[in-house]
């Protein structure tokens, strides 16, 4: 196989593939007794002289004391039992921001506890993104409130941080990331009532001119061959100096 056809954006870091066992039993016992039936005989294995009735009927009556869920619950309730406060030398800005911090109605505290929660899986990414903007249509602070262009959060669960890289600094010599890409997965609207899943990519990575770069590739199906196929269809330069800092 050559090496532009391995080279694809879907590709798993060596970590993340490593540990996504670990992640797929922990989401299950998380998930309790329903998602462990779901499970089948992946977690709960058929007995090699059980009939297949007998064992369907064990499957159906089996339950899960989730002790597991039980103790995060716990875990968080002592993390944020008092609220996160944002002393007088923040900027009221910041403190507005901070009311509807990833633009879904969710406070900091709420974003926070969630942030926390995922990373008892193994990790969690939060982005900071803002809505891009034409210069030509924001003249004024009142532009920019009326047409809500403030920055917000994005988090990213361990599953979704599906390939990074790092890289050190040939001047600072500080370890930084110049690539990550995000695995997202979308149920859009498909005729008037209907659904459909559909799966993206969002890469952030360093340029050829060391510029932070965007690209979105989407999962498709091939018009002639049928066949699923991932195909670009945005990116830009981000005027940032860092993907993440």
């Amino acid at each position: 196989m050559d090496m532009e056809k391995q080279d694809k954006v879907s590709n798993l870091h060596p970590s993340y593939a490593a540990v996504q066992k670990n992640r797929e039993i922990v989401q299950t016992v998380h998930g309790g007794t329903l998602k462990m039936r779901a499970a089948g005989g992946k977690f709960l294995p058929k007995f090699p002289e059980e009939l297949p009735d007998t064992y369907k009927k064990r499957l159906a009556s089996a339950t899960l004391l989730n002790l597991y869920r039980s103790n995060i619950d716990l875990m968080c309730g002592l993390v944020f039992k008092d609220e996160i406060e944002l002393k007088s030398d923040v900027p009221t800005q910041i403190k507005t921001l901070a009311e509807n911090i990833d633009k879904k109605g969710n406070h900091l505290n709420v974003f926070a506890e969630t942030a926390f929660r995922k990373s008892l899986e193994g990790y969690a990414v939060i982005q900071v993104d803002a809505p891009a903007w034409d210069s030509e249509m924001v003249k004024s602070q009142e532009d920019f409130d009326a047409l809500d262009l403030a920055p917000y959060w994005i988090l990213w669960d361990a599953d979704s941080v599906i390939n990074w890289n790092e890289r050190i600094n040939p001047i600072s010599k500080r370890t930084e990331i110049d690539l990550m890409v995000f695995k997202e997965i979308k149920f859009e609207r498909k005729g008037e009532f209907g659904r459909e899943k559909v799966v993206y990519y969002r890469v952030l990575f360093l340029d050829e001119l060391n510029r932070s770069a965007w690209q979105l590739h989407k999962e498709q199906k091939n018009e002639i061959t049928g066949a699923k196929e991932i195909v670009q269809i945005g990116g830009g330069v981000i005027t940032l100096s860092d993907i993440l800092n």
